[in-house]
């Protein structure tokens, strides 16, 4: 789904913890969406491998990178993209 911060625009999905939700991610971000662990969803960032866990956001940020964000942040910082 895409989201928007600051006039940018980029394509987000949220972990729910499930296995179906692993193969959405590795569908919709590659071989960046590593393993589903117990722990979470590992994914590659710029600074590493992080654990995305149940709730959080994985985005594909603005420069290409993925990014792991806490469920409160991603809500306080990212709006959905109107269909136009």
């Amino acid at each position: 789904m895409k989201y928007t911060k600051n006039g940018a625009i980029v394509d987000a999905i949220q972990n729910d913890g499930t296995v179906q939700r692993f193969a959405e991610m590795r569908k919709m971000f590659g071989n960046e969406v590593l393993s589903h662990t117990k722990r979470g969803i590992e994914i590659m960032t710029w600074e590493g491998v992080k654990v995305a866990r149940k709730d959080d956001w994985v985005i594909r940020g603005r420069y290409g990178n993925l990014l792991k964000l806490s469920d409160g942040i991603f809500q306080a910082e990212y709006k959905p993209v109107e269909d136009q």
